[in-house]
């Protein structure tokens, strides 16, 4: 009798032990045994036979390799209401080719018929044996099927192979004693190379166990009693010459499913490498590419943070670079607001005070300044916030505002959009082959075709990604903004430089200093190019510099930071170093030759109590 499934097969096999791993030690002994109640009891015998015959198979007309199987399970139940039957999985493929169970039957030690329901899950042909009513004590049970495409040709070995684990080892209940007759047809008898082995134990074990294999004439191999513990199985391998049984389609090669996958994901892969080495290219021609423009030199003073960051395509945070300069030319102050934060070093946290907005000489800082002071009074504060939802909302109107910083930059002619057609043809050349791919590893899905796949579907997702950022228009820059980016990265070079050439490195015809120029403005020059060094993630590298700097010339504070050094402690780099973390804007997260072992072949499948 089959009919719809009633049950998951494996809620009987995991279920249950989870549940008594979640009740612990200290759960009531009856809820224990409640637990793991299904999987409580043994076979006192488990005896197999095997008929292995040729089949025609009508649709191919050519024989296919049949077993018909007969499994004689005598479980020995407990005599309290526990189980009401087996259940005895069986696998759907073997080696790619169908072998789901067929014909099943299920039967009593009388001949009776015992229900059964059968369901597909996890690649398998589940059987419940049973209904409803609790059995107790010694029971018998009946299985038959029919199996297919049970002999297979290995790879590496010119032999056809009838290689099957009998009794499975995923299957807690111990056997105390299993066995297996094994007969062949006329045809497979014949065709026997003399190759046989048996293996008992855990999963993977090569432990051999005996096998007769008596007159190889009459085709009748025999597997003595063997005692199995749980989780212990029993395999059996028998050789047969090359030819023996033709090998059913999916077995075949075939290169259209077994080799053009993986040839055109690697295709795909590399026209999209292609593509992106052409945008890449495109990319760096605009960067260098200044046309007619006059090289400039020197700090750029009327460029916004938030335009020099994209421009130059500076990983640090513009927000902070854009404050830093409106502190340093005046528009605002740096103040401490009386908290400290830190376990260990209690570092003041910063506050900003407006005083001249009228500093401000881009609309980008006239922006930036109104986010800040909202009615533009001089005096107003704003207290950096540091967690909650006032952080929240602070980071994601600054990651907003960092936004525009791109857009304006094209819409100032810094930066532009351009498609490279010989990068779209590449790209669409690849993204169009990922079609192809995706249908014919659907349709070999059945395959053991673990390397083309994996091979296949990199390759595919290479040329994915490098496609899809081909075939978008690039930004790029214009002369002008190429201009910019290299007086930007001279900038760069002068931070990063040895200590005693920052001086003339920064001197231009707009900021020129003499050798003996005053010490204020020797140190306005390098107070101007701290925005730069955090936009570049240089900061702590050039706040030793201005530490340096100011100590050397006896300054006490800089005038955007009255409250450094107070009382004679601390430095610039620490104090940066913590002005610079409290304004960082965030995202939030979110959050048969002898070689083989138990469970090697096909078959095998698992078993457990109902």
């Amino acid at each position: 009798m089959e009919t719809s499934p009633s049950r998951p097969f494996w809620q009987g096999l995991f279920i249950p032990a989870l549940t008594l791993l979640l009740l612990g030690a200290s759960a009531a002994p009856t809820a224990a045994v409640e637990a793991e109640d299904v999987e409580n009891f043994h076979f006192d015998s488990w005896e197999l036979s095997y008929e292995l015959d040729l089949d025609l198979d009508l649709d191919l007309d050519d024989d296919v390799a049949v077993a018909h199987v007969t499994e004689e399970l005598v479980a020995r139940f407990p005599e309290h209401d526990q189980n009401r039957g087996l259940v005895r999985a069986l696998p759907l493929r073997y080696h790619s080719a169908p072998a789901a169970p067929e014909d099943i039957a299920v039967t009593d030690a009388s001949g009776a018929e015992v229900p059964f329901e059968t369901e597909t899950e996890d690649g398998m042909q589940v059987i419940l044996i049973g209904d409803d009513e609790y059995v107790h004590g010694q029971q018998t049970y009946q299985l038959s099927y029919t199996v297919q495409n049970v002999i297979h040709s290995p790879g590496d070995a010119d032999i056809d192979e009838f290689y099957w684990d009998l009794v499975p080892s995923q299957r807690p209940q111990s056997i105390d004693s299993a066995s297996v007759q094994i007969d062949l047809s006329p045809e497979f008898a014949e065709a026997f190379n003399g190759d046989a082995a048996c293996y008992a134990g855990a999963e993977g074990s090569s432990e051999p166990c005996e096998i007769d294999t008596g007159d190889p004439d009459d085709g009748a191999f025999t597997v003595p009693s063997v005692s199995l513990e749980g989780y212990e199985g029993l395999t059996v391998a028998l050789g047969f010459e090359a030819g023996t049984v033709p090998q059913p389609p999916e077995r075949q090669p075939n290169w259209i499913l077994d080799t053009l996958p993986a040839v055109l994901g690697l295709v795909s892969a590399g026209l999209g490498t292609a593509a992106l080495i052409t945008v890449l290219r495109l990319r760096s021609r605009h960067r260098q590419d200044t046309g007619d423009t006059l090289p400039r030199y020197g700090i750029p003073d009327d460029v916004p943070m938030l335009i020099a960051a994209p421009v130059t395509a500076a990983s640090g945070s513009p927000v902070t670079a854009e404050i830093l300069r409106l502190a340093v030319r005046g528009a605002l102050r740096i103040e401490d607001s009386g908290k400290t934060s830190g376990v260990f070093s209690r570092t003041p946290e910063p506050m900003l005070r407006l005083t001249d907005p009228h500093l401000a000489r881009d609309p980008l800082e006239e922006r930036l300044l109104t986010m800040l002071f909202p009615s533009l009074q001089p005096g107003d504060t704003f207290k950096l916030p540091s967690k909650g939802k006032d952080k929240q909302s602070f980071s994601t109107s600054m990651q907003k505002l960092v936004r525009e910083g791109p857009k304006e930059a094209e819409a100032r002619g810094l930066l532009t959009k351009k498609h490279s057609s010989a990068a779209v043809l590449l790209a669409a050349a690849g993204l169009l082959l990922i079609g192809p791919v995706a249908i014919l590893l659907l349709i070999g899905t059945s395959r053991d075709n673990v390397t083309t796949t994996v091979i296949a579907l990199l390759g595919g997702m290479l040329g994915l990604v490098c496609g899809l950022i081909a075939v978008f228009p690039q930004r790029v820059h214009t002369h002008e903004g190429a201009g910019l980016r290299q007086q930007l990265e001279s900038v760069r070079t002068t931070i990063r430089g040895p200590e005693q050439g920052h001086g003339e490195m920064l001197q231009s015809s707009e900021h020129a200093l003499s050798q003996h120029a005053e010490d204020a403005a020797t140190v306005q020059l390098y107070d101007k190019v701290l925005p730069f060094a955090v936009i570049y993630g240089l900061e702590k590298q050039w706040s030793k510099v201005l530490d340096a700097t100011y100590r050397s010339y006896g300054i006490d504070h800089p005038v955007w930071y009255p409250g450094l050094f107070r009382d004679g402690s601390g430095s610039l780099e620490s104090t940066l170093s913590g002005f610079t973390s409290a304004m960082t804007t965030s995202s939030g997260t979110s959050g048969s030759s002898g070689a083989g072992g138990v469970g090697g072949g096909g078959g095998g499948g698992a078993a457990g109590g109902r």
